[in-house]
């Protein structure tokens, strides 16, 4: 595991939400913990197992987790969005 992806949440075709990131603003694709879904509204909005908002496309994150393959993969039982208006 690699530790955090710091970046900006961003809408993806294939994933619902992708990190891009801060250091070079390469897209990833980030697998969320299960249970976890985005929806389109006002942009595309992320939310967790429970249905609370945990971000919105523009928001800037830490993700706890490592590279699997091309993915991030998102550590289950950690907070996974620390989110801020960028």
């Amino acid at each position: 595991m690699d530790a955090a992806l710091r970046g900006v949440l961003v809408a993806d075709t294939r994933w619902g939400v992708a990190v891009a990131r801060d250091q070079d603003g390469q897209v990833v694709e980030v697998a969320w913990p299960h249970g976890y879904f985005a929806r389109r509204d006002d942009g595309v909005s992320l939310y967790d197992e429970a249905g609370r908002l945990v971000g919105r496309a523009g928001d800037r994150v830490s993700l706890g987790g490592g590279y699997i393959e091309a993915a991030w993969l998102v550590c289950p039982g950690l907070a996974p969005v620390q989110s801020q208006p960028a």
